[in-house]
């Protein structure tokens, strides 16, 4: 499965779900769709497969900008040097 992004309201905020494996063209379609959502911004990785050394960067990179994760695998926490929240 190619990548899917959903995005919904949530809060006042967005919520992006990320569907599928997060590499080459998904990755500016991702920041693009963050760019666009409104803040606070909260990334869904819960049914995220897999991810390229880039598409971990670009998820790493939205939380350093105040993106929040939800639905991090152990092995995808570990990537990202995060804790799950």
């Amino acid at each position: 499965m190619e990548c899917r992004l959903d995005v919904s309201p949530d809060g006042g905020g967005s919520v992006v779900r990320i569907h599928g494996r997060l590499a080459g063209a998904a990755i500016p379609e991702l920041e693009r769709v963050c760019r666009n959502a409104s803040a606070p911004l909260v990334l869904d990785v819960t049914h995220l497969m897999n991810a390229d050394d880039c598409g971990v960067a670009i998820i790493r990179r939205l939380v350093v900008d105040g993106a929040r994760v939800t639905g991090m695998s152990p092995y995808l926490a570990l990537l990202l040097g995060l804790n799950e929240s």
